[in-house]
């Protein structure tokens, strides 16, 4: 079951990060966080987010607002 906050976003949805790390701990260089990226799945507590090149990354939930 998806948390609470998961009912605000939805695969499609367009979002900017606000997270200092990825779901692995690594940091997330300042030129990502200045992109707008695209979930493209919702995990229990983190969303994959795409890139136009197709990179693709796991951010935490809380680290994410709609852009």
């Amino acid at each position: 079951k998806l948390p609470s906050e998961s009912a605000d976003f939805q695969v499609g949805n367009r979002v900017k990060i606000t997270a200092k790390h990825y779901s692995t701990g690594e940091l997330i260089p300042d030129w990502v966080k200045e992109q707008t990226h695209v979930i493209s799945e919702l995990g229990e507590d983190k969303v994959l987010l795409g890139w136009p090149d197709g990179i693709c990354s796991w951010v935490p939930l809380e680290g994410i607002k709609k852009g």
